[in-house]
């Protein structure tokens, strides 16, 4: 093996980011002596679109549940004893009347919007985003910031890297960056919050509903007890305004809460990088220093290597 003369470093090889296919990045290439500017390889960043589809944890799980529920119910052959319009009436009914009470329109429109967006898109991938975020950093630095400009904007509208690095693409300072991702990560955590809150109230308010049902229908019962064929209606209204409150509540409305209140941690955490990275190329640092500061955000799992 041939020794390296003294004073000179064998050079570092970049080791490649292995990602999917569907998200692979040609990495910006160095021009062969002669090569002309204009055939220096290019990045091709994917351009992300909305993902929709309702997320695949939410659909099996409550789907499962009822289907389980109304597997046990249609098992003795008599399901139609399960269903009673004035149960229905008073829990469901009820439960959307005391929750609204709570909330202004404008509160139940936007934060509910938020909710249901969450709800049907698949969950956003923070090693994603980071990795994006480095590839544009690497573009501004061999290339510059206007050449990052095209690629940032033929990204979604909608895309969380695409808000955050416009900013820095338009030439704003750092320290306004980051006052406005934080406004606009606080309003929107705060939307979801609201969404998830109204979610879990109504899971307070079912189970009340189906108590004040069930005493309903012992006042109905107690009042017929001359009359034992009328017995039957009032013990039904007593027993199924119970249960479908409780169907309601841990079956539908806490799932739910549970799920936007995760997406917002997810969009919360990709808000923080995206921040560091529009921060970052703001003040024309290194993508070194910013894949550290990536990294100090993330499991280890997540971590990109891109510079290693």
């Amino acid at each position: 093996m041939a020794s390296i003369p003294q004073g000179e470093r064998t050079p570092r090889t970049r080791r490649p980011l292995i990602r999917p296919p569907t998200e692979m990045l040609a990495r910006p290439g160095r021009p062969e002596v002669g090569q002309p500017e204009d055939q220096r390889a290019r990045p091709r960043l994917s351009v992300p679109f909305p993902s929709f589809g309702l997320d695949i944890t939410v659909l099996v799980g409550i789907a499962g549940a009822l289907a389980l529920l109304t597997l046990a119910v249609t098992a003795s052959g008599e399901a139609a004893m399960f269903v009673d319009l004035p149960s229905l009436l008073i829990v469901l009914g009820g439960t959307a009347a005391v929750t609204m009470a709570g909330y202004s329109p404008t509160d139940l429109a936007e934060s509910l919007a938020d909710g249901a967006r969450v709800l049907v898109r698949a969950a956003p991938k923070a090693a994603d985003a980071a990795n994006d975020i480095l590839d544009l950093a690497e573009e501004a630095r061999t290339r510059g910031v206007p050449a990052m400009r095209r690629l940032v904007l033929d990204r979604d509208p909608d895309d969380r890297v695409r808000r955050a690095l416009s900013l820095a693409v338009e030439g704003m300072p750092p320290d306004t960056i980051e006052a406005m991702i934080a406004r606009e990560t606080g309003a929107h955590s705060a939307r979801l919050a609201t969404a998830a809150g109204i979610l879990r109230r109504a899971a307070d308010v079912a189970p009340a509903m189906g108590l004040i049902g069930t005493l309903i229908g012992l006042v109905q019962m107690l009042g017929v007890l001359d009359t034992p064929g009328r017995i039957g209606p009032g013990m039904a209204l007593a027993l199924l305004t119970t249960l479908y409150g409780a169907v309601l509540a841990h079956l539908v409305f806490l799932p739910l809460a549970a799920r936007i209140e995760r997406a917002a941690e997810a969009d919360e955490r990709i808000d923080a990088l995206c921040r560091m990275g529009a921060v970052s190329i703001a003040r024309q640092e290194s993508p070194r220093h910013l894949e550290m500061q990536l990294n100090s955000a993330l499991p280890p799992a997540d971590r990109p290597r891109y510079l290693d």
